[in-house]
C-alpha cells in the first residue's frame, strides 16, 4: 500500500473548516487504496501530538503559536520549514511517499518544489482561495499580497497537479495547462445528524456560525431585519454564533439599531468548533451572504455543505458554484444579491412557507449534501485523477 502525506500548516486533525477538508481527503485516499497520514502543526500546545483520528494516522509538529512580527516572524517561519522538511525527509526515507497533498499553503510551496530529496514525490496542490487585497493588513501587507499573487500565477502552475474547490479555480488552472479536477467542500455526512423537526412552532429560527466580517456580509441580514416592521420581526429569531453585539457595531450598525434588534437577534459569542453542529441543528435555516467578487467566486463556503448535511436550508445569494447545489425553494432560499433589500424579500418569502414545505426543504438539503458533498462521491474521480498525476 503506497503512502500519502497530507500536509497543512494548521492545527490538525480538527478545529477548522480547513482541517475538515484535509481529513475528508485522507478518507478519499484511503478508499482509493493508499495509506494516508496527516501532518500538521501543534500551535495550541495540545498534549497529544500524534495518534489516530477517525482511523487516520496524524502527527503534529510541536510549534506553539507566538505573536511576533518583522524579522522574528521571518526567522520563525524558516524554522517551521526546516522542521517540516526534516519530517518529510524522514518519512520518505523510511516509508517512501507516493503523493504529498498540500492545501492552501499560501505562498509557501517554492521550498517544496525546489527540494531535491523530494523529487520522487508527486505534489498535489488543493487550491481553495484567491485572496483579495482586503485579506492582508499590517506593515507587511504588500509583501504578503505579492507573495500570494506569485503563488497563484507561478508556483501553483509549476506544481502542475491542482484540485480546485470551484469552477473559477479549475478553469483558470486548466487554462494554464495544469492537470486539474474540481472538488467542492467535502465532509462525512454520516457524522452530521439529520432531523426534519421544526425547531420552534412560534418562531422561524435563522442561524449563522462564524466571524462576521467583509467576507461574510452577515451584517446585511441584520439590516434586513431592520427593514421589517416590528410585527413582521416577531415571527423570527436570528441566532449568531461566533460574535457578540460589538462585532455588528464595528461593522456599521448603530447602538440604536442594535436596540431595535434586541428581540430578534441573539448573539452568543465564540463557541467551541465541536459545538457548531449541535447549534446549527437547532435552527430552521442558515444564512450566508457574500459579495459577488473574485475571492468569493473562487472559494466555496464550507458552511453551505455543513448546513445542508444537517438538513438545514440555506439562505444565500449566488456566488462561486452555490447555484449548482442550491435552488430557490428546494434546498434553500436564493437572494438576488447580498444587499439588505433583497434579503428582506427572502425573509418575507420564508414567513409564508408552511411547516410541511419547510420539512421538505430540510430533506432536500440533506439529500443534496449526500449527493454532492459527501467525500465518498469523489473516490472514483480521485482515482482517475491520481492515475494521471505527473
Amino acid at each position: 500500500m503506497e503512502n500519502v502525506v497530507l500536509f497543512n500548516n494548521i492545527q490538525l486533525p480538527e478545529g477548522s473548516a480547513a482541517a475538515t477538508r484535509v481529513v475528508a481527503f485522507a478518507h478519499i485516499l484511503e478508499e482509493c487504496g493508499y495509506h494516508p497520514m496527516l501532518l500538521g502543526v501543534n500551535y495550541k500546545r495540545e498534549k497529544k501530538v500524534s495518534g489516530q483520528y477517525e482511523g487516520i494516522t496524524y502527527e503534529l509538529l510541536d510549534f506553539p503559536e507566538m505573536n511576533c512580527t518583522g524579522i522574528k516572524s521571518v526567522i520563525r517561519k524558516k524554522a517551521l520549514k526546516r522542521e517540516l522538511l526534516g519530517k518529510l525527509h524522514s518519512y520518505n526515507r523510511s516509508q517512501r511517499i507516493k503523493f504529498l497533498f498540500i492545501t492552501d499553503l499560501f505562498g509557501e510551496i517554492s521550498w517544496l518544489l525546489k527540494d531535491k530529496e523530494l523529487d520522487n514525490i508527486c505534489i498535489v496542490n488543493d487550491v481553495v482561495e484567491w485572496y483579495d487585497w482586503t485579506r492582508f493588513s499590517g506593515v507587511g501587507a504588500i509583501v504578503r499580497f505579492l507573495e500570494n499573487r506569485f503563488s497563484m500565477h507561478v508556483l501553483n502552475v509549476k506544481c502542475k497537479n491542482i484540485i480546485g474547490i470551484s469552477s473559477l479555480l479549475t478553469d483558470y488552472y486548466k487554462g494554464r495547462g495544469c492537470h486539474t479536477i474540481r472538488i467542492p467542500t467535502i465532509l462525512d455526512t454520516r457524522r452530521f445528524p439529520f432531523s426534519e423537526n421544526i425547531c420552534d412552532k412560534n418562531k422561524i429560527i435563522i442561524g449563522y456560525a462564524g466571524s462576521p466580517a467583509k467576507k461574510d456580509l452577515i451584517v446585511n441580514m441584520a439590516r434586513a431585519f431592520l427593514l421589517l416592521s416590528p410585527k413582521e420581526r416577531e415571527k423570527f429569531e436570528f441566532r449568531v454564533y461566533g460574535a457578540d453585539e460589538s462585532a455588528f457595531i464595528n461593522l456599521g450598525l448603530t447602538k440604536n439599531e442594535m436596540y431595535q434588534l434586541k428581540n430578534v437577534m441573539k448573539c452568543f459569542g465564540r463557541i467551541p468548533f465541536q459545538e457548531v453542529k449541535k447549534r446549527i441543528s437547532e435552527v430552521d435555516y442558515t444564512v450566508l451572504l457574500r459579495p459577488n467578487k473574485r475571492y468569493a467566486n473562487a472559494g466555496f463556503p464550507t458552511k453551505v455543505g455543513e448546513s445542508m448535511a444537517l438538513g438545514r436550508p440555506v439562505i444565500a445569494n449566488y456566488t462561486s458554484d452555490i447555484g449548482l447545489y442550491l435552488h430557490d425553494g428546494v434546498e434553500g432560499i436564493v437572494c438576488i444579491s447580498e444587499g439588505p433589500e433583497d434579503c428582506v424579500a427572502a425573509l418575507r418569502k420564508i414567513a409564508t412557507i408552511p411547516p410541511e414545505e419547510l420539512a421538505k426543504m430540510k430533506a432536500n438539503a440533506r439529500t443534496q449534501a449526500e449527493k454532492s458533498f459527501d467525500y465518498r462521491r469523489y473516490v472514483e474521480l480521485m482515482k482517475a485523477f491520481l492515475d494521471e498525476v505527473h
